[in-house]
């Protein structure tokens, strides 16, 4: 890998790390602020409302985008059609969920639905607005202005749904919170960036980038269809406070395990694209990313499956605690999303869209049959039925692909079995520590050992890992100076 490129690597690895941990501190304070002050059926009928605008995000935002991020020699025609033609499907899509939004509101029994799915959906056209200067961004590998942006907008609107949650707005508040988040962004990004749409569009542009982008917007939509399958089945079948104690849980999960991971996946995407053809340079540049982000998801996950009732009693109160048992379960879901988000991320920068496609069925499929078989059991049946689902997809595209993503695999098996070892010495700590406290206020009980967990996990770590956290302190180094 050339010095230039290492360079904006790093540099891109360390603010997008800035942008996760922000993000990351002001949606868990702003999230805890909500639960207080609102029910969980609020946020089981702002599940439902995500379910359709997510869908609708994807094919907005997911494979145009990415196609001008892979292509290597993108002109200023080829930015303005992806634009002209993200801004065309957002209207379209817009109207279609305006028309239907009566008919979602019967088939899951809420007069409420109709009015919020229409506001809601005005974010699928503030997005759009989005998609080349959030790609332009990317494929230069400038993640501090977005790491900037995205924590004023955050900080913004998430003062703004506090403050119409305690005025006594429900779910309304949960809404303008999301719908602000966009247009505040949109504004900052459109004020911050160079580019601005011309009256230049091009038919092959849009051809060529269809091309590609089609098995991405394809793969994502699938994806992004059967992660809200269960969504989809809890808000029907089951009490809406069910879905909503669901999705809390999945949202701290996921603030772990999925947005960790996709810190060093963000950056990984646009590496991968430019180094695509080197099959050495990719292998190094895989296992140093996964490694890394196994490291700091891991011992997070199981940090916060121990922790889960204490958590929930002292930062939610009372009313949250039936969420614990999905939360704990959801944790151990997560120790795979390394593999997953950067088996995503490679298959993607190498333009091997087909087979990521077949990842994504594949899984699709088998989350379809988990739901039919372990719903009647309840949902935490159907999340450890998730668990097997995802390593079944996982082993069976490594054997598919395993003359170009043999190591791929090698490199995440060598990772995850580094780091076992600790992890279960730092769990056994960390529920010894628990019993310890068990007569304690919640309060004691979730600081103290997650503390204890943590600090035993990074003193593990300092003696065992001594001479990787040398190399990655050198690189740190060499970062900064090469920023002078």
């Amino acid at each position: 890998m050339n010095e230039d490129l290492n360079r904006k690597m790093v540099k891109g690895l360390s603010w997008s790390m800035v942008e996760t941990m922000s993000n990351y501190i002001v949606k868990l304070v702003v999230g805890i602020i909500l639960a207080r002050l609102l029910m969980p059926e609020d946020f089981g009928l702002l599940a439902i409302m995500m379910i359709f605008v997510s869908l609708s995000d994807i094919l907005v935002n997911s494979g145009l985008g990415n196609a001008y991020i892979q292509k290597k020699d993108a002109t200023e025609t080829d930015a303005n059609t992806v634009f002209y033609v993200n801004l065309a499907i957002s209207l379209l899509l817009y109207v279609l969920l305006f028309v239907s939004s009566p008919l979602i509101g019967f088939f899951f029994g809420s007069k409420q639905l109709p009015s919020l799915i229409r506001v809601m959906s005005l974010g699928i056209i503030i997005s759009s607005f989005n998609v080349i200067q959030n790609a332009i961004i990317k494929r230069d590998l400038n993640f501090k202005k977005r790491a900037l942006l995205t924590l004023v907008s955050s900080l913004i609107s998430g003062l703004l749904g506090i403050s119409l949650a305690y005025s006594g707005f429900g779910v309304w508040s949960l809404v303008f919170q999301q719908i602000s988040n966009r247009l505040i962004m949109a504004i900052l990004l459109s004020h911050c960036s160079n580019w601005h749409p011309s009256r230049r569009f091009s038919k092959e542009s849009a051809k060529e980038f269809f091309a590609f982008g089609s098995w991405i917007v394809l793969t994502n939509l699938l994806c992004s269809a059967f992660n809200n399958f269960y969504k989809f089945v809890f808000g029907r079948w089951c009490a809406t406070s069910d879905l909503g104690y669901y999705e809390r849980a999945n949202q701290f999960q996921h603030m772990v395990a999925e947005t960790f991971t996709w810190m060093f996946a963000t950056v990984a995407f646009p590496v991968f694209s430019k180094i695509q053809n080197d099959k050495q340079q990719l292998q190094e540049t895989t296992r140093n990313f996964v490694k890394c982000s196994s490291l700091v998801v891991y011992p997070l996950l199981i940090c916060l499956l121990i922790v889960a009732r204490p958590m929930t009693q002292f930062l939610l109160t009372e009313k949250w605690l039936p969420l614990v048992p999905y939360l704990q379960l959801l944790c151990i879901v997560g120790l795979l999303s390394p593999l997953t988000n950067f088996l995503e991320q490679i298959l993607q920068g190498t333009g091997n869209t087909k087979m990521y496609f077949s990842f994504t069925f594949l899984l699709s499929a088998l989350r379809i049959a988990n739901v039919l078989i372990t719903l009647r059991l309840g949902i935490s049946y159907v999340i450890i039925g998730d668990f097997f689902c995802i390593l079944i997809s996982i082993i069976s595209i490594s054997v598919v692909s395993r003359k170009m993503l043999g190591f791929l695999y090698i490199s995440v098996a060598t990772s995850i079995a580094s780091i076992i070892p600790v992890v279960l010495i730092s769990a056994t700590v960390g529920i010894a520590i628990l019993h310890v406290t068990g007569h304690s206020p919640s309060f004691i009980q979730f600081v103290v050992t997650a503390l204890s967990f943590l600090l035993t996990y990074m003193t593990i770590t300092l003696l065992l890992r001594k001479k990787e956290l040398e190399k990655l302190i050198c690189l740190l180094r060499k970062k900064q100076n090469n920023g002078k």
